[in-house]
């Protein structure tokens, strides 16, 4: 592999890791202008958030729902079930992401 598409590979890498455009610039020795040229070509604009950001502020990869607006729509028994299961001491939301991690565990994809 030449060396400008190994570049270009770990810009892309970054960029998909939310680092700005000016760290990955100055950390590969390249200019901010070829950091911009790459996120362009990919479709990247502005600052880049990746899916596991953007869910750990509450939104939904490709949707536009809110993580609480969803906790909203269960029925009142699911409401009411998690309420009663949250441990003394735990937000719901660290309750809600100890089961997403459990279920992620769960079918081996970590």
């Amino acid at each position: 592999m030449i060396g400008w598409e190994i570049t270009r590979k770990e810009v892309i890498r970054r960029l998909e890791a939310d680092e700005t455009q000016a760290r990955i610039a100055e950390g590969l020795g390249i200019s901010r202008s070829y950091v911009c040229k790459i996120a362009a070509q990919i479709g990247i604009t502005g600052r880049y958030r990746s899916p596991a950001y953007k869910l750990r502020r509450g939104t939904l990869p490709g949707q536009h729902v809110r993580l609480s607006d969803a906790l909203l729509n269960l029925p009142d028994g699911a409401v009411n079930w998690l309420a009663s299961q949250t441990p003394d001491g735990a937000d719901l939301s660290e309750f809600v992401g100890a089961i997403i991690l459990d279920a992620y565990h769960e079918t081996g994809a970590a």
